[in-house]
């Protein structure tokens, strides 16, 4: 009989909305800020690599540089 490990996780995570209830960004902020972490902790558990990854890491894992854009600049004043 195969025996399977189980694995826990955590579902739910709860933020005081009296700490962010003026602010809606920061309460999405906080509310999404775990995600990240959770999904990449999720991957690593189960053995799955990104698709494609050779497009943005070398041999070694060293990520190649990135292009980020700037903001336009606004000529109405």
């Amino acid at each position: 009989e195969a025996h399977r490990e189980l694995q826990l996780r955590q579902l739910v995570h709860f933020i005081a909305f009296k700490d962010h209830a003026d602010d809606p960004r920061e309460l999405s902020a906080a509310t999404l800020a775990h995600l990240p972490r959770d999904i990449v902790r999720y991957y690593m558990a189960n053995g799955i690599k990104p698709r494609q990854l050779q497009r943005f890491e070398d041999k070694d894992g060293v990520p190649y540089p990135k292009f980020v854009p700037k903001e336009p600049v606004s000529s109405m004043k």
